[in-house]
């Protein structure tokens, strides 16, 4: 494949290599340590995070889900507690509103390290939800921004080769992050390192097995070359992780994101480019129908959703 930069400014061909084995995916060629900060000299994160607007209703599922997690003060009446209970037993409603907090479960005076924080918005939701926390931001512009927006410290490197502590936070998160790193394992050995015993780990990443990159093939909208160095298949992200000394705890697969997926991959394969501030549509009940009929897929088939999601701890002995 000679795939080109189809969001942004990047010049250069790139393909995708395939271990015919495992059928981990990786960027051919990968870029040199030096020359990855330049696939992100316009990216979005160089500006500060928009705040959403929330509805009522989505606003008091939020609310539960948060709840549900532990952070009791996020409740502000008896209906969010109830809600709670309920949204545990709706795994695509928990799954759409308990990740306002990535999944991570309260923890009263912890710290939190987000690897690879961008705007910053994530570091500023969790410290409204009590956490003291921590940025690490390779991007310097992005950096400043976050910053500017959180107040909180972010630290500027690679999680590869920064020097972030032993055992120093409580939980570590990293969104769509790992397949934009150039060593996968040393980048989860840092985290295994940095993480407290007992430490909660959350990584979200593209699904190389789900439904979009097969229809789509290389009009999909998560190749995204030259940024994304690696794609990962479930078992592909369990077997790092593992390698890397942490213990996995949970994985599956998210089709959330299916229909913004299916969105841009359609523009890619028409025309080759799509502008990525141009994010925003009304769904129609078209969309609606397409959304359920995702849920539905992967109720079958447990790996076909668009986003992998897994969390893990660390042992005493790691």
């Amino acid at each position: 494949m000679d795939l080109r930069d189809r969001y942004w400014d990047a010049p250069g061909t790139w393909g995708f290599l395939e271990c015919q084995r495992c059928r981990h995916i990786w960027l051919n060629p990968l870029p040199e340590p030096r020359d990855i900060p330049k696939l992100y000299g316009s990216y979005y994160t160089h500006r500060p995070p928009v705040p959403a607007e929330v509805s009522p209703s989505r606003a008091l599922a939020i609310r539960a889900a948060l709840v549900g997690l532990g952070y009791v003060a996020a409740a502000s009446a008896s209906v969010d507690r109830h809600l709670a209970a309920l949204l545990r037993h709706v795994p695509p409603l928990w799954d759409a509103f308990a990740r306002e907090a990535r999944f991570v479960p309260a923890r009263p005076g912890g710290i939190l390290l987000d690897v690879g924080c961008g705007e910053g918005s994530f570091l500023r939701r969790m410290r409204e939800l009590g956490w003291t926390v921590v940025g690490l931001e390779p991007d310097s512009r992005a950096a400043a921004v976050a910053r500017a927006s959180s107040g909180a410290e972010v630290i500027e490197g690679p999680i590869e080769g920064t020097d972030l502590g032993r055992g120093r936070f409580d939980a570590i998160t990293m969104s769509h992050v790992i397949e934009h790193v150039r060593d996968p394992i040393a980048a989860l050995r840092a985290v295994c390192t940095a993480l407290k015993p007992g430490g909660t780990f959350v990584a979200l990443t593209p699904n190389a097995d789900g439904r979009g990159h097969r229809v789509f093939t290389s009009a999909w909208f998560h190749l995204d070359p030259p940024r994304h160095l690696h794609l990962f298949r479930p078992r592909n992200l369990r077997s790092v992780s593992e390698r890397a000394g942490l213990s996995v705890k949970k994985l599956w697969t998210s089709p959330l994101d299916a229909l913004r997926v299916h969105h841009v991959s359609t523009a890619l394969r028409a025309h080759g480019r799509f502008d990525l501030r141009d994010m925003s549509w009304t769904p129609t009940p078209r969309d609606r129908a397409f959304r359920i009929a995702e849920y539905g897929i992967t109720g079958v088939r447990r790996e076909a959703g668009e986003e992998i999601v897994l969390t893990a701890t660390k042992g005493a002995a790691a």
